[in-house]
C-alpha cells in the first residue's frame, strides 16, 4: 500500500509539473511585451553643464536687469538643448513614425519625440538668437603694425 501512495504522489507530482511550466512561460511573454522604460535624459548635471558652457559668454555685460534676463534665457535654452538631445536619441533608436493601433485600425504617424523635437528646437533658436544680440562686445587685441606685417594680415 505505500508503494501505491508514492506512485499516485509522483502522478500528481507530474500532473502538476507541466501546469506550473507552462504558467511560468506565459508570465515570461507578457514580461516580453511591455514597453521598454525609456531613460531621462533631461537631468540637472547635463543642464548645469550647458549653463556653464553659455554663462562665460555673457560675463561682460554689467547691467544688473540685463544679467538677470540673460540668465533666465541662458537656464531656459539648457535645458530645450538638454530636450532636444533626449528627443534625437529617441528618434535615432525608434524612427521617425510609430504605428498606432485604433480598435481594429492600424496606421502609421509621427513618432511623439519628432514634434517635441521640433517644437523645442524652434523655442531654443529663437532664445539663442535673443542672446546673439546681448553678447558684448569683444575686445580687440591691438597688434603692432609690424607683428601684422609678420603675420600677413
Amino acid at each position: 500500500m505505500e508503494e501505491k501512495k508514492k506512485t499516485s504522489l509522483s502522478k500528481s507530482e507530474k500532473t502538476d509539473t507541466p501546469k506550473k511550466a507552462e504558467k511560468l512561460d506565459e508570465n515570461k511573454e507578457k514580461s516580453d511585451t511591455k514597453p521598454k522604460r525609456r531613460v531621462n535624459k533631461i537631468t540637472p548635471a547635463r543642464i548645469k553643464k550647458e549653463i556653464d558652457f553659455l554663462k562665460p559668454m555673457f560675463d561682460g555685460i554689467d547691467d544688473e536687469d540685463k544679467k538677470n534676463l540673460v540668465n533666465s534665457l541662458i537656464e531656459e535654452a539648457a535645458f530645450l538643448k538638454v530636450a532636444c538631445f533626449q528627443a534625437k536619441e529617441e528618434l535615432k533608436k525608434e524612427g521617425l513614425t510609430t504605428e498606432t493601433v485604433n480598435a481594429a485600425q492600424k496606421f502609421v504617424k509621427a513618432h511623439p519625440s519628432a514634434t517635441i523635437y521640433e517644437k523645442y528646437s524652434r523655442q531654443y533658436t529663437a532664445i539663442i538668437h535673443t542672446l546673439i544680440e546681448y553678447l558684448p562686445p569683444k575686445e580687440k587685441k591691438n597688434i603692432s603694425r609690424l607683428a601684422a606685417l609678420r603675420n600677413g594680415k
